[in-house]
């Protein structure tokens, strides 16, 4: 039954929103900000025992993961399970009744669309993302249909170069669905799985309910980690700050590490420090252990001292 509902629902949305493209969306437009781009480095650090342990289920088991590698293993573990090839999650807002992709989380995406996607601004023409915004129901979708009703039609070139990168990338079935933001009113989460399998027959009630579950999984984990605009920025500076820095050889510093620096350099204690980066006092107490031995010094103002000395400056960065 969902899965009829689904079929019928995708065929007159997709049938009217391809129309609506025809007439509004093959004219040129200017181009607003692109998305943001991130993946799992982007994310806002975590402590791992308190989040997993008030967590259940599949959003539990993201948040226990302590690698990014080990998420990508078991989110790309459940898509294979259910025919899925890769996952796509951004963030929208509509802007003068046209809807605008905000960020775009790489990490189980495929590539070779998400460049083509965003490179050839194909959201402009897309009619699975200007229409799923504007429905209550989940979308499932293939490929031939999308060509089959644009066909019917007279396609604008636009529309045809995104047709024909859909095919190259074997983006051939799916489904996409919408979900609220828990920071914005204005914006909305929406989430697509896709498959180089042709059709969309095989995508039954129990492949889709399985589906939805782990686009909601992977909602609720980013909802938690996905950084501010102005933690953006600071960690833009951080990046900064990377390159700029030159520890002892051989001494690797983590990103984690990275940030406690650029805070002890604005002269917060390991509490304050800690309620920044939302991790426990005891992780902190941790790096700064480690951070103190592999720059040979005893105590808080010497590491200080010493990692200025290395090139880094507290000016650049950006966390204050």
């Amino acid at each position: 039954m969902l899965s009829a509902l689904l079929h019928y629902a995708v065929r007159a949305s997709l049938s009217q929103a391809i129309a609506q493209e025809r007439h509004a969306m093959c004219e040129p437009e200017a181009v607003g900000a692109p998305p943001r781009l991130y993946d799992e480095s982007a994310l806002r650090p975590l402590d791992p025992q308190p989040f997993g342990a008030e967590a259940s289920g599949l959003v539990g088991e993201l948040l226990r993961a302590r690698a990014p590698e080990a998420r990508q293993r078991m989110v790309r573990g459940m898509l294979g399970s259910m025919g899925f090839d890769w996952l796509s999650y951004g963030t929208v807002s509509l802007v003068g009744g046209r809807v605008r992709t905000q960020s775009f989380f790489t990490a189980y995406a495929n590539a070779e669309w998400v460049q083509r996607y965003f490179a050839s601004n194909h959201m402009q023409v897309d009619p699975r993302h200007q229409e799923t915004p504007l429905s209550s129901l989940p979308l499932t979708w293939d490929l031939e249909q999308i060509e089959a009703i644009a066909a019917a039609g007279t396609a604008c070139a636009q529309q045809q170069v995104f047709l024909d990168d859909m095919r190259a990338c074997g983006m051939h079935s799916g489904m996409l669905f919408r979900v609220a933001s828990l920071k914005n009113s204005n914006e909305h989460a929406v989430i697509g799985v896709q498959s180089q399998r042709s059709g969309r027959d095989w995508i039954s009630s129990e492949i889709a309910g399985q589906a939805l579950m782990l686009g909601f999984s992977v909602h609720e984990f980013l909802a938690r980690h996905e950084l501010t605009p102005s933690e953006v920025d600071a960690q833009a500076s951080l990046s900064s700050l990377q390159h700029a820095a030159r520890p002892p050889e051989g001494a690797h510093l983590s990103p984690m590490q990275q940030r406690i620096l650029a805070h002890l350099l604005h002269g917060l204690s390991d509490k304050e420090i800690a309620q920044r980066l939302s991790v426990s006092a005891h992780a902190v107490d941790y790096h700064m252990r480690q951070l103190r031995r592999r720059f040979a010094v005893r105590n808080r103002l010497q590491l200080a001292n010493a990692v200025q000395d290395a090139g880094w400056q507290a000016a650049d960065a950006g966390c204050a």
